[in-house]
């Protein structure tokens, strides 16, 4: 057998994220109400440190855009060895071409404003994942009772990622773009290599069709680990019950299907570690003072202390759970309850500077993981014309560091803190109870059972965390004759969200001199005797302007409608008049709706793609509310 794919990509885009030269809606927030996009002379106006819209958003300005060419493709060959007895070979491979370039001309901050640089840089990565699997397969009936299907097989992958890199700074004016023309050229180049293989095996016993026992086991070994611990091994066991099929309940029409479920097993990870993770690294672009010469002399220096002892992450799971069906499958349950631990957990920990790292990576935390999913289908009419069918599920999930052997701070503000008894990435913060009606200033909860206007880090504390209470979707799905339409809501509850951009938009002027404020301001305390949570306007670094308060953290909960779908499929007598079996046209929306009490952008906020900053708002873009248009063809 064969499948293949070949896909090309282009996208025209804007920068998203923090900083000053980030995405435009930071871009549109920032830039003050009472100055325009571009002044008389045409040039920018630009009022505060950040871009203004026109900067991010007008293609003669700024360019960036990314072009991707991708091969995915699988080959396989099945034989049949022996009656019940089969062998499948497969090789993949996904190979990618990306390329990224980005182009600021002199009147932007990155580009050199106020002084005309102009800049340009591309990047170019090429992917090359490479996978060998082997699977042998026997399955048997050993008697009209008993069955047996046994597995067994081995993979290899290969990952190899290649990246270039060059900068141009400097170009002669706007209409030179290329690199070749900038005054000051830079170049980098990178390439890591992994690779990973596994060994893996299964049994299933199945006896009178009622009662099911499965044993798992599986080896793998990643050159990302230490030298002294490259393999892991992972075994699992599960069973299950269904007494449905027991004489005492077979003839009860109400329930129609009814199966208990237990299992344990464990799991290990690698993500989020580079390829090199374990080893001893030397950097090449240090340099190191000559005083007989002009400047620096290139150099190398140490750059990653290594760990021969890393090893696998590894998470052990114990579930139970139970399936239940009720008037003829019309509504069916599905409920489940877990507890996971996790040991050796991948951290990185801080190293005395004596050693000259900042920090290592180590196996030195333990988390734990408990709790239940409940899911809900139903059938809630069903005739030959109509049919309404809704799915619901709900889950409560709860986190805690169970072994650390110290804190962990994330983000360079320290925002986040992951501390021994507590969930992972908790908030850090100093606590402000209230505003003092007669001075205007904020009230802060101290370590020592007092209150007052100035604390110390000693007085920050753990302020909930990104992990919400429960969370969960429902759908619903219709179809009349040949009209279809499909409604998806997700929400959660109970889960935090950092506003920084409340932060800094909050400052009433006084963190520079023309950034635009919140509306938030208006209800600030203004004489004594106001009641507001609002302080006073004060200058930079006093207690009001504290960036670690829990004033900016705000509840996530929201309720989305994440998808909304209609549509229909020609009739039949239609379509084969054109030789086609099937032909649907649908149109389709995603994030059309959402309901919140979280005054940002996006409850689901991220400060970046990495999980680190999950939950950290920094006028992070929300969700694209988008409708689309198609068509389904089935030769």
């Amino acid at each position: 057998g064969s499948s293949n794919g070949a896909y090309r990509t282009f996208r025209q885009q804007v920068r998203g994220g923090a900083g000053q030269q980030a995405g435009h809606l930071l871009a549109a927030l920032h830039h003050p109400t009472y100055l325009p996009l571009v002044n008389t002379d045409g040039t920018p106006a630009r009022g505060s440190i950040y871009e203004n819209i026109d900067n991010l958003t007008n293609t003669d300005i700024t360019n960036i855009s990314t072009t991707s060419i991708r091969y995915v493709g699988n080959q396989f060959v099945e034989i049949n060895i022996l009656p019940g007895l089969k062998l499948k070979s497969s090789v993949g491979l996904d190979y990618n071409i990306y390329d990224e370039r980005e182009f600021f001309n002199d009147q932007t901050i990155i580009g050199g404003a106020p002084n005309p640089l102009g800049y340009r840089k591309d990047v170019h990565t090429t992917s090359t994942i490479f996978q060998n699997e082997q699977i042998l397969t026997y399955t048997k009936a050993l008697n009209a009772r008993q069955n047996i299907t046994a597995l067994f097989g081995n993979s290899t992958q290969s990952t190899d990622v290649q990246i270039a890199q060059a900068v141009g700074q400097g170009f002669p004016n706007n209409s030179f773009q290329q690199i070749s023309a900038a005054s000051v050229r830079t170049a980098d180049q990178r390439r890591s290599r992994s690779t990973l293989a596994s060994f893996f095996g299964r049994l299933n016993y199945g006896l009178d069709d009622k009662y099911f026992l499965e044993v798992v086991a599986r080896a793998d070994g990643s050159s990302k680990f230490g030298a002294n611990n490259r393999w892991g091994y992972f075994p699992g066991v599960g069973a299950s019950w269904r007494v449905k099929q027991e004489d005492f309940l077979k003839d009860v029409a109400l329930i129609s299907e009814l199966k208990i479920r237990l299992s344990a097993g464990s799991a290990g990870n690698q993500n989020g570690i580079n390829d090199y993770a374990a080893l001893g690294l030397w950097s090449g672009s240090a340099a190191y003072p000559d005083n007989l010469t002009s400047g620096p002399k290139p150099g190398v220096a140490p750059g990653q202390l290594e760990n021969p002892d890393l090893k696998w992450e590894k998470t052990t799971t114990y579930n139970a759970g139970i399936d239940l069906g009720l008037f003829k499958d019309r509504l069916f349950l599905n409920f489940d309850a877990y507890y996971k631990y996790t040991t050796d957990a991948l951290l990185y920990l801080p190293v005395p500077q004596s050693t000259g790292y900042g920090s290592t990576l180590a196996n030195a935390g333990e988390v734990s993981n408990k709790g239940v999913e409940l899911g809900i289908t139903g059938s809630v009419i069903k005739s030959a014309a109509f049919e309404w069918t809704a799915n619901f599920n709900i889950a409560r999930n709860v986190n805690r560091a169970e072994k650390l052997v110290s804190p962990i701070t994330f983000e360079a503000r320290e925002y986040r803190r992951t501390e021994e008894g507590a969930p992972l990435g908790s908030f850090w913060l100093y606590e402000q109870l209230y505003v003092d009606p007669q001075t205007g200033d904020a009230i802060f909860q101290r370590a020592d059972g007092t209150t007052g206007t100035t604390v110390t880090t000693a007085d920050r504390k753990l302020l909930g965390n990104l992990i919400p209470d429960f969370f969960g979707g429902l759908s619903n799905n219709f179809t009349y004759k040949g009209f279809d339409a499909g409604l998806f809501f997700s929400f959660q509850s109970g889960n935090k969200v950092f506003n920084f951009n409340k932060y800094i938009m909050e400052g009433g002027g006084t963190r520079d001199a023309s950034r635009s404020i919140l509306s938030s301001q208006l209800s600030r305390w203004q004489k004594p005797g106001d009641i507001t949570n609002t302080p006073r306007v004060t200058s930079v670094g006093n207690n009001y302007n504290i960036e670690q308060n829990s004033r900016y953290l705000e509840d996530g909960s929201f309720i989305r409608l994440k998808t909304a779908s209609l549509g229909y499929t020609l009739p039949s007598s239609l379509t084969s008049k054109a030789r086609l079996a099937k032909v649907r046209l649908y149109a389709l929306g995603t994030n059309l709706w959402i309901t919140t009490k979280y005054s940002g952008a996006d409850p689901e906020s991220s400060g970046s793609s990495g999980q680190n900053l999950d939950g950290l708002d920094t006028a992070t873009p929300p969700q694209p509310r988008g409708i689309q248009f198609g068509a389904n063809i089935t030769f």
